[in-house]
């Protein structure tokens, strides 16, 4: 038991994993500029009701 404790704590959880995965595809769709324009409140209003 002891041993398959150390193993799945280097595995990390489903999150991790995905993370692991998928980084790029992550990072493009969450530092994308339209994503950054609506967090930081200068996304141009027209653009943002198409996207909506």
């Amino acid at each position: 038991m002891e041993g398959k404790a150390k193993e799945d704590a280097g595995k990390g959880g489903v999150i991790d994993t995905w993370l692991r995965k998928h980084r790029l595809i992550y990072i493009g769709a969450t530092r994308h500029p339209f994503i950054l324009a609506i967090r930081d409140g200068t996304v141009n209003y027209s653009s943002f009701k198409k996207w909506l």
